[in-house]
C-alpha cells in the first residue's frame, strides 16, 4: 500500500461499491491536495481503485472511477521530490502535532515538532495500519543525531482528518 496525494488539481468523488453492478452512493471526496492511502486496482474488473480516505463519517475504505483515478491523483506522497536527501533516505518534517515511532506495533519513541522522519522514498504504508509511513530512522527536533529504526513506521494522522497537506503530521513539500 502508499500513501498518496491529490496532484489532479480537483476534488476527485469516493463511491461505496466498486462499480461492477454499481458504484453504490457517494460516501466522500478527496480534495486536491490531499492525501490518502492506495489499496490497489482491480484490473481483472472494470479498473476501480480502492483507497483508505478520511470521509465525513471517518477513515474507511471507497473506491474511485478509473476515469478519475489518473496519474496524478495517484501521487506518491513521501518520494525524494517532496523531501531532502538525508541518511541514504528522504527526511520529512514533523509539523503540527508529535509523531509516535514504531519498531513494529512497538511505540519506541515520539518525534516532536521540528524533528524529521527519514523514509526510503517509496511512500509505502502499513497493511494492518495503512496511515503509517514506513520509516527508516528519525531525527529528535533540536538534534542532529539520526537514530536507525527496524521494522520503523510513524504516525501521518490520516486516519484522524489531518489529511489535507496542510494539516498533515509528516510534511512535504507539495505547493
Amino acid at each position: 500500500m502508499t500513501i498518496c496525494i491529490n496532484k489532479k488539481g480537483s476534488s476527485v468523488p469516493v463511491y461505496s461499491n466498486y462499480g461492477l453492478t454499481t458504484w453504490g452512493s457517494k460516501i466522500g471526496t478527496v480534495n486536491s491536495n490531499e492525501l490518502f492511502v492506495f489499496y490497489g486496482t482491480f484490473t481483472e474488473a472494470n479498473g476501480a481503485v480502492s483507497i483508505g480516505f478520511y470521509s465525513p463519517s471517518g477513515w474507511r475504505q471507497g473506491y474511485v472511477k478509473p476515469s478519475a483515478a489518473t496519474g496524478s491523483f495517484l501521487t506518491k506522497a513521501y518520494i525524494a521530490k517532496y523531501g531532502t536527501s538525508a541518511h541514504g533516505g528522504i527526511a520529512f518534517k514533523v509539523l503540527h502535532r508529535q509523531s509516535r515511532i514504531f519498531s513494529g506495533t512497538n511505540v519506541i519513541t515520539t518525534v516532536k515538532p521540528g524533528g524529521k522522519i527519514i523514509t526510503d522514498g517509496y511512500s509505502s504504508s502499513g497493511s494492518s495500519y495503512p496511515y503509517r509511513l514506513s520509516i527508516k530512522g528519525y531525527i529528535h527536533a533540536g538534534s542532529t543525531k539520526y537514530h536507525k529504526v527496524t521494522n520503523g513506521w510513524c504516525d501521518t494522522d490520516l486516519e484522524i482528518g489531518k489529511s489535507m497537506y496542510n494539516t498533515v503530521t509528516i510534511d512535504g513539500k507539495w505547493v
